[in-house]
């Protein structure tokens, strides 16, 4: 996988765990840590009517229902690339969860305003990881 896959993958796992904010120095890691990861899986195999989306991990392979299969350099690589597959393939975008997080925002900081701060990441989400923006917006620095 190139690095830029990695990159929106990764993107993609915080948004539909509804991830807004990492500690400082904390690097998204659904590509190459498993306990990450099987958050992910554990949260698909929530959804209702879960058993469309049963999860098989076997060899350098992972499939998701009947629809979606992947084949990785390794296990972990195939799993992170058929939930991927599954993010994507449901829709789940970054506006749903980022409307959320923003509530909870808005609560803490009523001086602004959810439209613009919308506006502002909407400017920004394809630069620089939603999270590190947020946290940079919040603090009052420029990006």
């Amino acid at each position: 996988m190139t690095s830029e896959e990695i990159a929106k993958g990764n993107e993609l796992c915080a948004s539909f765990m509804k991830i807004s904010h990492l500690p400082y120095n904390t690097k998204l890691q659904f590509h190459s840590n498993w306990n990450w990861l099987m958050k992910v899986v554990e949260k698909i195999e929530s959804i209702q009517n879960s058993d469309d989306y049963e999860i098989d991990i076997f060899g350098n392979c992972c499939s998701i229902g009947l629809d979606i299969e992947s084949v990785g350099k390794s296990k972990i690589e195939a799993t992170f690339k058929a939930v991927v597959k599954f993010i994507e393939s449901q829709n789940f975008s970054k506006e749903d969860s980022l409307s959320e997080n923003f509530t909870e925002v808005l609560e803490k900081e009523p001086l602004y305003n959810q439209e613009y701060i919308i506006k502002f990441l909407n400017t920004f989400t394809e630069k620089a990881p939603v999270s590190y923006i947020l946290s940079e917006f919040l603090k009052g620095n420029r990006i």
